[in-house]
């Protein structure tokens, strides 16, 4: 039986034979026009068969009546799930104050509690060793003290390696494929967003005795890119986020070149707390499919516009991503919460809840912070998954796939609301013991 590093490079390889097949006419046309100075520029995707263009009018007119161009989309922007208890800001991810050291707690968080996974490292001796998630948001605060050492990066003594493990994707295009270089050399933020979604995957108390993240085990990666107007390069765009997919099926060092591409560092699991401003748009989902046929588990966000039932948007509402509404302390479903149903047809949204009400994690500096949102209840589940990928490995071989863990998480869900799956919670609120 192949392992599962083998049936990911395979994928890839078969991604990219295909697309370069597929592309080869097309490409040759946009090469013709650049020397004309028609198409300023274009860059080939193998995990979704397309190119990124960058052109006027004429070069569209022309697209347009090629019978190897499917559709043309525009190039959306991407943006965060703000904290829906705050009032934003501009260009703001969230607004509270720090809760400094002297609220740190001594033992588990209650949300960290509520799901159980505190027993699970106590009864059963998992903490999420073996595991690896990866953080697509607004970067990270790599050396707070609940993620420093469990960054996959972190080699000790102040001594990091962060190819493939932090990559920051530029805006410009390559029509050899590559990703370019990195922007950034090693992890940066751009607010305590990602951070704070990190820390409740994977933060781990350490000296302090803060335990906020549900698998404290596990090792960590991460992009930045949701950043509204605070950061520059291209990952606040559909461009740059079919980049960072790339990237997470098969990761490159910090050269961005697809020669060192490495499918055996890709992670376990993606969480996504974010949403595309076109909430109709299908860019994300052959990303999404992607990931879910490299057995990489893709977490989403439902979002924090509920204002009446069908409000979870792109790319949560694709099929193929594991939706995550948000509840408080009380099993509630939070009132900002996104709803289904999907806006595809006979699709259950969101899959399942997990707390997102007044959530304590890791924030900028050594400081912890509570926030709110559907984008601190994925995290949850992002977190659990590393448990349960950690339980799987104990034997040596990863043998459950995405969608055996995705009903798994179905069926031990403490079912809320009307029995059964409903647009609220979903089959219900995450149970890890």
């Amino acid at each position: 039986v192949a392992s599962q590093v083998d049936q990911r490079r395979t994928l890839v390889q078969t991604l990219r034979s295909q697309t370069q097949a597929q592309q080869a006419p097309l490409r040759s046309f946009l090469d013709r026009e650049q020397t004309l100075g028609t198409v300023q520029g274009y860059q080939p995707f193998y995990i979704i068969n397309a190119l990124a263009v960058e052109g006027g009018i004429d070069l569209i007119l022309d697209l347009v009546q090629r019978p190897d161009v499917a559709r043309l989309v525009a190039n959306y922007p991407l943006q965060p799930f703000d904290d829906p208890l705050t009032t934003p800001t501009p260009d703001a991810i969230d607004t509270a104050p720090p809760q400094r050291s002297a609220a740190r707690l001594d033992e588990s968080n209650w949300n960290i509690e509520l799901v159980g996974a505190d027993r699970v490292w106590h009864d059963f001796a998992l903490r999420g060793e073996g595991a690896v998630v990866a953080g697509f948001d607004t970067g990270v605060n790599f050396r707070h003290p609940a993620l420093l050492t469990r960054y996959r990066g972190y080699r000790g003594n102040n001594r990091f390696d962060h190819n493939y493990n932090w990559f920051e994707p530029d805006g410009n295009l390559y029509p050899n494929g590559d990703l370019g270089p990195s922007l950034s050399r090693e992890p940066t933020t751009c607010g305590s967003h990602g951070t704070h979604t990190l820390g409740t995957m994977v933060g781990d108390g350490g000296v302090d005795g803060t335990q906020v993240g549900m698998a404290p085990g596990a090792t960590w990666i991460a992009l930045p890119g949701i950043c509204g107007n605070t950061m520059g390069g291209g990952l606040r765009d559909d461009i740059g986020g079919i980049k960072a997919f790339e990237w997470l099926l098969c990761p490159t060092d910090l050269s961005g070149t697809l020669a060192t591409a490495d499918c055996s560092q890709a992670p376990d699991v993606v969480n996504n707390s974010w949403g595309a401003a076109n909430p109709a748009v299908e860019t994300f989902r052959p990303l999404i499919q992607a990931l879910r046929a490299a057995n990489i588990a893709p977490v989403f966000a439902a979002g924090n516009p509920h204002i009446t039932d069908g409000s979870i948007g792109s790319p949560a509402g694709a099929p193929e991503a594991i939706t995550v509404g948000a509840t408080d302390r009380d099993d509630r479903v939070a009132p900002f919460s996104g709803r289904g149903p999907s806006f595809y047809p006979n699709e259950q949204k969101p899959e399942l809840s997990a707390p997102g009400v007044d959530i304590k994690s890791a924030v900028e500096g050594s400081d912890y912070n509570t926030l709110s949102g559907t984008s601190m209840a994925a995290p949850h589940v992002a977190g659990l998954i590393a448990l349960m990928v950690s339980a799987d490995w104990r034997d040596g071989v990863r043998d459950f796939s995405v969608d055996e863990l995705e009903s798994f998480l179905q069926a031990t869900a403490v079912d809320l609301g009307p029995p059964g799956p409903d647009v609220d919670y979903g089959y219900g609120r995450i149970d890890a013991y």
